[in-house]
This record gives C-alpha cells, sequence and structure tokens, in this order.
C-alpha cells in the first residue's frame, strides 16, 4: 500500500509540475514576443531618427556652404504657400489658404543696424490633422532658405488617432520662423 501511495505522489508531483512548466513556457513565450516587438519599434524609431538626422546635416551643410537658394524675389506669404504646396521641393500637402494663418511680428534690428530679424508665425486649425512626414516636410521646405529657420514648434498629438502605425496623427498648433534680412543702409541726405 505504501508503495501505491509513493506512486500516486509521484504522479501528482510529476501533473503539478508539469502544469507548472507549460505555464512558464507559455509565459515565456509572451515576454519572448512582447520583447521582440518592442525592439521591432524601436528600430524602426532608430531609423526614423537617423532619417531625421541626416536631413538636418544635409539642411546645415546646405546652409553653411550656401548651397540653398535665396528666394529673395518673392513675397514671404508666396514663400510659406509655396512650401506648404510643394512647389519644387517636397510635397507635405498643406492648403496654405485653409490649413493655417502667417502672422508676421515686428521686425527687431540688430544692435549695429546692419540687419533685422522677423518673425513669422503660423497658426494651424485645430481640426487640420497632419501626420508626422507632412509637418516635417512642410518644416524643410520652409528652412530650405538660406535665411530662415525655425524658432519654436509647438506640435500636438491627436490621442484618438495617436496608433495609426504611421507615427500617428498631429496638429501642429504654431510654428514660428526667424527670418533675418540685411538692413540698407540709408543713401546720405543732401546738405
Amino acid at each position: 500500500m505504501k508503495e501505491f501511495d509513493f506512486v500516486k505522489l509521484t504522479l501528482w508531483i510529476a501533473l503539478v509540475l508539469t502544469a507548472a512548466l507549460g505555464g512558464g513556457y507559455v509565459w515565456l513565450g509572451v515576454k519572448l514576443d512582447d520583447l521582440s516587438t518592442q525592439i521591432r519599434n524601436a528600430e524602426t524609431t532608430c531609423r526614423r531618427i537617423g532619417q531625421i538626422s541626416h536631413d538636418i546635416r544635409t539642411l546645415n551643410e546646405e546652409k553653411q556652404n550656401d548651397k540653398t537658394p535665396d528666394y529673395t524675389d518673392i513675397g514671404i506669404n508666396s514663400y510659406f504657400a509655396d512650401c506648404a504646396r510643394g512647389k519644387d521641393v517636397a510635397r507635405p500637402m498643406m492648403d496654405p489658404n485653409d490649413d493655417y494663418t502667417l502672422h508676421p511680428i515686428e521686425p527687431v534690428p540688430s544692435k549695429d543696424k546692419t540687419y533685422q530679424d522677423t518673425q513669422y508665425r503660423l497658426d494651424f486649425k485645430k481640426d487640420h490633422y497632419k501626420n508626422r512626414d507632412q509637418i516635417f516636410t512642410f518644416i524643410w521646405n520652409v528652412e530650405r532658405s538660406r535665411r530662415i529657420k525655425l524658432a519654436r514648434a509647438k506640435i500636438s498629438l491627436v490621442v484618438e488617432r495617436a496608433d495609426d502605425g504611421q507615427g500617428g496623427l498631429w496638429v501642429p498648433d504654431s510654428l514660428t520662423f526667424d527670418r533675418r534680412d540685411p538692413i540698407k543702409p540709408k543713401a546720405a541726405e543732401p546738405k
């Protein structure tokens, strides 16, 4: 009888250990799947960050080597509209008449009166969602000018559309650009 109890106990222990091993195997499989998903997401994010940093470095090199266009022959409203529509450059597919309003701020001359800085704030409509690439393409297009750079950006993620597989939808609340223009010296007045 003792032998039968020993066999019964051994079978129960084997059954419990098998169930624990099966549960551990399933738990470990789920954790490994989660981990590989996180690794893939990190790789995608790193690749995207690498692309953005490459674009920023390229733009910086173009500006330093004076390879960027000057765009002094068109007005500022037309310039921003061309950048929004993607005329002759990458296309962010924005409508300047519908997506944003442009607010120029009074120019501020430098202390030595050789140049002036003018800020242009673009206020975007709250219900006009854009994906991240559209916003970055628009900023890239604007910054291609030798004298214009992004000063401030206020961009909000649309929470209910945050995970659409493309980086979510965003609302660029406002983008502020600085434009530096030389001040032409006034002609000497005749005495």
